[in-house]
């Protein structure tokens, strides 16, 4: 019988440790903790494998790769998370591919299946166009982490996001001041998790003011400028009294500032809309869109070190990191009439 050749994933599979903390074993010992060191050099012995040739085959791969996966290429906010977080990586000597699924649930998860396919040492996941799914087997081969994105407490993956219940309580307070007390929400896809912290969060902050919550002035849109426009015809349609609208992002926004002039509406004189990110371009819109902002690149730069300390054989347990939001005051929101 054909003795199996010993590979790089067998030794990490054996040791519990990823692919590239194995390659760094091998090329950059210096840079490992000691405890990993003992467990990749023990699974090697106890798989009687030799360890010069072992590295010839992690020197043929001489670079560490790290995917970004994106639901879009085409929103300002997510390239501006991604921007950062390869910019942190290559910055430190590891390279980084964009994986965009086109608002795509099949194109995410073929990327997806890719990931070991392909023997990649890294992934970090930048929000979802899918619903809710397990990134355990993924996280159990290759350092990961989530941006924007739920994911169980199990898994041993780390989550930047933002703190959607102080953002929205902010958001409120503020709308509440200028006398609006009948809000309407444009969420994107209400299937995605993200999106449904936030409507959670924004029913919590409307019920603590004693502002009844209305669960059809919620409308599951879509992402697009389009989705906004379409989105702000139908709320208003059915409740002409809504005063604020509250948009899920600033492209939707865009959309929404759009629908209210094609209505014969003026904003904020008639309906006051707010965004969600602060996209780069928010400031220049007509009238200029109030939003919650937040650093996507900063989140970027956080998941890209959660995956460099791992590549360096720092097995920490997971961390889940929420980042505050605060309020941008332009013209887009004023008082209610």
């Amino acid at each position: 019988m054909k003795k199996k050749n010993i590979t790089i994933k067998d030794v990490a599979d054996s040791a519990q440790v990823s692919i590239a903390t194995v390659s760094r074993v091998l090329n950059n010992p210096e840079k490992v903790k000691q405890d990993t060191l003992d467990k990749v050099n023990g699974a090697i012995r106890q798989l009687k494998y030799d360890s010069a040739s072992l590295k010839l085959k992690a020197d043929a791969k001489d670079t560490q790769l790290v995917t970004i996966f994106m639901p879009t290429i085409f929103s300002e906010s997510l390239s501006e998370i991604a921007r950062g977080a390869q910019e942190e990586l290559e910055k430190n000597g590891v390279d980084a591919v964009i994986w965009n699924a086109n608002e795509n649930a099949q194109n995410e998860m073929k990327g997806i299946s890719n990931l070991l396919k392909y023997n990649m040492d890294g992934a970090i996941f930048i929000s979802s166009c899918v619903e809710d799914f397990s990134l355990e087997e993924i996280a159990s081969h290759i350092p990961s982490a989530a941006i924007e994105r739920m994911v169980r407490p199990e898994t041993d993956i780390d989550a930047i996001c933002v703190d959607a219940e102080q953002g929205m309580e902010l958001l409120v307070d503020y709308l509440y001041g200028l006398g609006h007390r009948k809000f309407g929400m444009i969420c994107g896809d209400i299937s995605s998790s993200p999106v449904g912290v936030k409507t959670r969060a924004l029913k919590k902050a409307l019920t603590d003011r004693d502002i009844p919550w209305d669960p059809s002035c919620v409308i599951s849109s879509g992402w697009t400028i389009g989705s906004g426009f379409q989105g702000v015809e139908q709320l208003l349609h059915y409740h002409k009294d809504v005063t604020a609208i509250i948009c899920i992002s600033d492209v939707l926004a865009v959309g929404a500032l759009s629908a209210v002039q094609h209505l014969g509406l003026s904003c904020p004189e008639d309906v006051s809309i707010v965004g969600l990110d602060n996209m780069p371009s928010s400031e220049f819109l007509y009238p200029r869109l109030t939003t919650l902002s937040y650093s996507g690149y900063y989140m970027g730069q956080m998941a890209a070190r959660s995956i460099l300390d791992r590549f360096q054989g720092l097995e920490q347990p997971r961390t889940t990191t929420m980042l505050p939001m605060q309020i941008i005051e332009r013209e887009s929101a004023g008082k209610a009439k």
